[in-house]
């Protein structure tokens, strides 16, 4: 259907799938010339920005940072097991 947001919003999402991201946020952009207050497009864009932009921060980090293991204590700045308590700190 000509001037319709779907069919864009679904090309969109298979490129998604495909990790062709760049390509996905072009054929989301698309679709908001269309129809600007499409819901359906408006999140995927916004989801597909959000993953970027935390890919890229994580990338960012410096080695160690962000990879604690499920279960694991959490640890200070200093590499002090963290109390998980806050209301029990400088307990002993």
């Amino acid at each position: 259907m000509p001037g319709h947001p779907d069919p864009p919003v679904n090309l969109a999402l298979t490129l998604e799938r495909a990790r062709q991201s760049d390509e996905a946020i072009s054929t989301y952009s698309a679709a908001l010339e269309v129809y600007p207050e499409y819901l359906p497009a408006i999140q995927g864009l916004a989801t597909l920005m959000l993953r970027g932009r935390t890919a890229t921060e994580r990338r960012g980090r410096p080695p160690g940072m962000g990879t604690r293991a499920r279960g694991a204590p959490l640890r200070s700045a200093h590499g002090h097991a963290a109390d998980a308590d806050p209301a029990r700190a400088g307990e002993t």
